[in-house]
């Protein structure tokens, strides 16, 4: 697709990230899903969920980072990863420390929380 400059859809983009991961193909898959995420492209959250559950259940550490990356894309785009995946790739990359320092997790903290209540302590009441 790239070389010949074809820009696909969100039904091309399902298609291709779901081939390679039931084909265990899962560095294509991610590389075709930041694709997606550069042209602004949005997945189907299952299949996003596919490819994270895949990424975690492969237990080697770049594939970790990776499902970070696709973790942080989508909450930018508003889709929230499934709880179970995400609390499994945060406890990889952060280890399974019961007393988290502050500001140990905020790289994954929600956004919208986050402006809603700053937008609340900045009012004047």
């Amino acid at each position: 697709m790239k070389k010949s400059r074809v820009k696909g859809d969100h039904v091309t983009f399902n298609t291709l990230v779901n081939g390679c991961v039931y084909g265990r193909q899962l560095e294509q898959a991610y590389q075709i899903c930041m694709d997606a995420f550069s042209l602004k492209v949005k997945l189907a959250g299952d299949v996003y969920n596919n490819l994270l559950q895949n990424l975690v259940n492969s237990k080697d550490s770049t594939k970790f980072e990776w499902a970070a990356k696709v973790c942080h894309n989508m909450k930018s785009i508003g889709i929230e990863p499934e709880y179970n995946i995400y609390s499994k790739v945060v406890k990889q990359l952060y280890g399974e420390n019961t007393n988290p320092q502050p500001g140990q997790y905020r790289k994954f903290t929600n956004s919208r929380r986050n402006n809603r209540d700053r937008a609340l302590t900045e009012k004047n009441y």
